[in-house]
């Protein structure tokens, strides 16, 4: 058993897929211990209502967050994983950078002018165009995909994590100085902001003097439709469920929703960490030998359901003791909403690796569609469940959402139909024997 791990962690390839999968899990780990300190810190001390508007807030803002990117970084890193020319690898990213940054405006109008037409609360609407404004300087994230794509995300994980580490200390002092709910909507914005200055520091080249490819712009554009349209509708029916109970159940009982969800969102860093270590790797699978590549998908599949089917067990039982711990007695039923809204990462982890695998296959429309099904059942559900069962609907409607857009929808159309059986496999621990034996003997 020793030997053959051995020689899997010897092999090159696999190795530096590891490797860039521990830089980022030590990041989102890190992250992830600080975030629900602080974290658990400012629900306390903002209390349900408070941390219920800057959530409210947050979750308007992510809808349109599909806006920034126009769903183009799958492509560009795919092709920044083919392209050798170190010119037209430059052609790439500065082509890329304009779209997203011209996309971060137009999220940022987009979101100002929706808001303050729909909402009274001129809170709200402050909290709103403060969080929007990080958007325009997500389009340096553009950086992080040239080293997304040699899998060297070392350099980009540094980055983020000294900019996390200033706004969480910021954080610490603002609430020791009892600052109102407007400065951690600054800081949201002010993470992104440093982040995007430490890209561009460490980067050394001027992105902004890159060719951008009118040519590129067109097959960018014309290849990437599905996915920004497939990403819009996944950011509705991801946060759709927050503004409703906001809307009919009032912002403390979203408060506690929030809370609770936070911790099963935190999660969601394990599939997209995975995926998007072993994207580049898979790239190559596809070009190089079509067998292996369906073998290296139907072992993804099974890891990500596996770690997941691990996580929900473990949480669900220990759920009341996180509540109680990080929250207290004011977030009420928190830990009811935890126990069913964490069994949501299970399907979570095959979509985004389905996703990813139609990005690859240039199967984008497929996407569209299965999304698209999905978040009309998601919107449907929300404004049926949510006003009659509370925070229960609003559970209810996003694990039937996940389970109809990254899982049933598969088997609907021919092309697609062989995921399903790879996550049903998945789903049903079919190949968990095999992997037993391999480890034993």
């Amino acid at each position: 058993m020793y030997k053959k791990i051995n020689v899997i962690i010897n092999n090159r390839i696999v190795r530096k897929i590891f490797l860039n999968s521990g830089w980022l899990f030590f990041d989102k780990v890190i992250r992830l211990v600080m975030g629900l300190i602080v974290g658990a810190w400012t629900a306390r001390y903002l209390g349900p209502e408070n941390y219920g508007l800057l959530n409210y807030a947050n979750a308007f803002v992510a809808i349109y967050a599909a806006i920034i990117t126009f769903g183009i970084d799958g492509l560009v890193i795919r092709d920044l994983s083919k392209e050798k020319s170190i010119e037209k690898r430059k052609e790439i990213l500065g082509t890329a950078f304009r779209i997203r940054f011209i996309g971060g405006w137009i999220s940022v109008f987009i979101c100002v002018g929706i808001i303050f037409f729909i909402q009274e609360n001129i809170l709200i609407s402050l909290l709103v165009t403060i969080i929007s404004l990080g958007n325009i300087f997500q389009s340096f994230d553009t950086i992080a995909l040239h080293y997304q794509a040699e899998i060297n995300s070392k350099i980009t994980v540094k980055v983020k994590f000294i900019a996390f580490i200033i706004t969480t200390l910021l954080k610490i002092i603002i609430i020791l100085f009892n600052a109102g709910v407007i400065w951690f909507a600054v800081l949201t914005m002010l993470e992104i902001a440093l982040g995007a200055i430490g890209l561009i520091y460490i980067y050394k080249d001027n992105i902004f003097k890159y060719t951008v490819s009118v040519k590129l712009i067109k097959i960018f554009l014309k290849n990437s439709w599905p996915i920004f349209l497939s990403m819009i509708c996944i950011n509705i029916y991801l946060k759709l469920d927050q503004l409703i109970l906001g809307q009919y159940m009032g912002i403390k009982l979203l408060g506690c929703y929030a809370a609770a969800i936070k911790i099963s969102e935190i999660c969601y860093f394990i599939p997209n960490v995975i995926i998007s270590s072993f994207t580049p790797y898979l790239v190559n699978c596809r070009e190089n030998d079509k067998v292996i590549y369906r073998q290296r998908i139907q072992q993804v599949f099974d890891a990500l359901t596996y770690g997941a089917y691990i996580i929900c067990i473990i949480i669900s039982i220990v759920s009341p003791i996180i509540i109680n711990v990080l929250y207290g007695d004011k977030y009420e039923n928190a830990d009811l909403i935890l126990i069913i809204h964490i069994w949501t990462l299970i399907f979570v982890g095959i979509g985004v690796l389905f996703r990813q695998i139609l990005i690859i296959e240039n199967k984008t429309r497929f996407l569209l569609l299965t999304t698209i099904l999905g978040t009309i059942i998601a919107v449907i559900l929300d404004f049926w469940l949510i006003p009659k069962y509370s925070f229960y609907g609003a559970v209810l409607s996003i694990i039937i959402s996940q389970i109809v857009s990254n899982y049933c929808s598969t088997i609907i159309y021919k092309e697609t139909r062989k995921f399903f059986w790879m996550q049903t496999k998945s789903l049903l621990l079919v190949n968990l024997p095999h992997y037993i034996r391999r480890l034993i003997y």
